[in-house]
């Protein structure tokens, strides 16, 4: 990822997707590899699909789903870069750094549907 990241979410997440494909399409084929690619790559891009859903939804019930799904989409996708990386050696440091984006963006939509919960209340 960059070094300085964007502080719209909308475009940190699109970002995010991209880095993601993009050093997805450097790994060699293999079974594994194209199978926990697809994966990582769906929820990679579901991430940012949600938050665009969240931000256009009025309802707050709806708006708060799609926030948690958004941390459920970085989890997953936090995982199967774990799992990519153990495979890649050879792409140590380009895993890390999404893997912790992927831990940032957790953290943010983690947060975001806790206070919307709170509000709820």
């Amino acid at each position: 990822m960059n070094e300085e990241k964007p502080f719209d979410l909308g475009e940190r997440t699109v970002l995010y997707a991209l880095e993601v494909a993009g050093l997805i399409n450097q790994l060699p084929d293999s079974p594994a590899n194209s199978a926990y690619s697809k994966r990582a790559l769906g929820s990679a891009g579901s991430l940012g699909a949600n938050y665009n859903d969240a931000n256009e939804n009025k309802n707050d019930k709806d708006s708060l789903y799609k926030f948690k799904a958004c941390r459920k989409e970085a989890l997953e996708s936090n995982y199967y870069l774990r799992l990519l990386q153990k495979l890649n050696p050879e792409f140590l440091g380009e895993f890390e750094e999404l893997i912790s984006e992927s831990t940032d963006l957790k953290k943010i939509f983690g947060s975001i549907a806790k206070k919307k919960q709170t509000s709820r209340r």
